[in-house]
């Protein structure tokens, strides 16, 4: 039962009123982070097929391999950084742990699940996402941007 209350269809519109505003906000955070990062050639970013819309609502990125992401995780995570492994986001978000649904697909049926999506599997291993907010100080953005430049320069020496 998806059925919402008329109290949370009144915050719902009053929130819709916003969504310009927090839009714009979230892309103006996220690029300010993305644009401070000098090494680009360390991170790889996700991309966007034309025609998508953007909500700014995480910076993902891909890093050399699965102990840079492991490593950078750390880091952030001391840094108080917000942020998600992506690898630790694999039995919810990742189709290559949902045997309980895969092996119900008759062309998947004999096969094992964690073999069906290599490449996703190994992109997810070596991502990161960091979280965008409406609200982050340029203090939050500054340090963001110092760590993650920190870590391309020591990992590229």
């Amino acid at each position: 039962n998806y059925r919402m209350t008329e109290l949370q269809a009144a915050v719902g519109l009053a929130q819709m009123k916003k969504i310009d505003f927090s839009l714009k906000k979230q892309k103006k955070n996220y690029t300010n982070i993305k644009n401070g990062i000098k090494n680009n050639n360390f991170y790889s970013f996700r991309k966007f097929p034309k025609g998508t819309k953007h909500t700014f609502e995480a910076l993902v990125f891909n890093l050399p391999s699965k102990k840079d992401a492991k490593d950078l995780f750390k880091i952030l995570v001391k840094e108080e950084i917000i942020t998600k492994n992506l690898p630790d986001a694999y039995d919810w978000h990742f189709a290559g742990t949902w045997n309980h649904i895969i092996s119900t697909i008759p062309i998947f049926k004999d096969k094992k699940v964690k073999d069906l999506f290599p490449v996703s599997k190994d992109l997810l291993s070596r991502s990161i996402s960091i979280m965008i907010f409406i609200k982050m100080k340029s203090k939050q953005i500054k340090k963001i941007v110092k760590v993650l430049n920190e870590f391309a320069e020591e990992r590229t020496k």
